[in-house]
């Protein structure tokens, strides 16, 4: 029996929190990768966060990143918040900032928050220098 993608992304969670039956971050990775196949937009943004986690699968940023692009392609905010702290974590701060930016040009208040920061600490450390 083929269930629906909702259906399967649901049940991810279930197993990915052990609801209602044994947890099991492989058996939640899964269902939520039939699911994201069929680009359920909540599906392919949990397919980011499981492969940069390592959750059920080997840790694999490019890959995490490979998702949260397509999940920011369907105008997803915390994909972005995502790819951002990707983006801050091997320096590109620029890249970083851009991200910040389309999140928060969709209402993503943490990524507001977030990027005013990230311009204080640039700020600062151009300041030190002078």
């Amino acid at each position: 029996m083929v269930h629906n993608p909702a259906y399967l992304y649901n049940r991810s969670l279930e197993y990915l929190d052990g609801i209602g039956v044994a947890q099991d971050d492989v058996r939640a990775f899964h269902l939520c990768e039939k699911a994201a196949g069929a680009d359920l937009h909540d599906a392919v943004l949990a397919m980011g966060w499981h492969y940069l986690n390592g959750a059920g699968v080997e840790k694999d940023v490019e890959q995490a990143q490979w998702w949260y692009k397509k999940s920011a392609k369907q105008r997803e905010p915390r994909a972005m918040f995502s790819l951002r702290q990707i983006a801050n974590l091997t320096a590109n701060y620029e890249s970083a900032m851009a991200w910040f930016q389309r999140a928060s040009d969709l209402g993503h208040v943490r990524s507001l928050y977030w990027m005013a920061r990230l311009y204080r600490c640039t700020l600062t450390k151009r300041l030190s220098y002078h």
